[in-house]
């Protein structure tokens, strides 16, 4: 009769352990849908910031894409609309970067819009001293563009350098 008189003990204590348990899976997925929120909260908020920089983009095609218009007029860089404009881009930039961090499409996109106006990032209009203002994502991402730039500058160079002939006839 001892065993007998131990199954309610029993039973209580399963039935604590289980409740325990449900109750820590429960906190788990509770906290798996806040973060899983929180990055979609994220996500919306960097396509809302982007969509606010293509809707200026398409308003002004030429501050846009300087690169491609400014071989048929050439503009100052240091143009008030288009410092505007470059400065709207840096800005959603770094909030799209601030807000998804980790993510490469987003990185890819923001870097092709940013090499548009790798001329800029060069002239006199661009103070150096600026780029430390940037959150480091951002920081990189431009010395990336322009490293790029100096690279495919130097490969350029080599394949209009005469090629000189090291190798000995016969």
């Amino acid at each position: 009769m001892h065993i007998l008189g131990n199954v309610p003990e029993m039973v209580t204590a399963i039935a604590a352990a289980i409740t325990a348990v449900v109750a820590i899976l429960a906190i788990l997925e509770a906290k798996r849908q806040i973060n899983a929120s929180n990055r979609s909260q994220k996500e919306a908020t960097a396509i809302e910031v982007y969509s606010g920089y293509l809707k200026l983009a398409i308003d002004h095609p030429k501050e846009s894409r300087r690169d491609k218009y400014k071989l048929k007029k050439r503009v100052r860089m240091s143009a008030p609309k288009y410092d505007a404009f470059v400065t709207y881009l840096l800005f959603a930039a770094e909030e799209v970067l601030d807000l998804v961090p980790d993510d490469k499409a987003w990185r890819h996109a923001l870097k092709l819009d940013l090499s548009h106006h790798k001329e800029f990032f060069r002239s006199d209009a661009y103070k150096k001293e600026d780029l430390e203002s940037y959150i480091p994502p951002l920081r990189d991402l431009i010395k990336e563009i322009l490293l790029e730039e100096v690279l495919f500058e130097q490969r350029n160079e080599k394949e209009k350098s005469p090629q000189v002939d090291t190798g000995s006839k016969g």
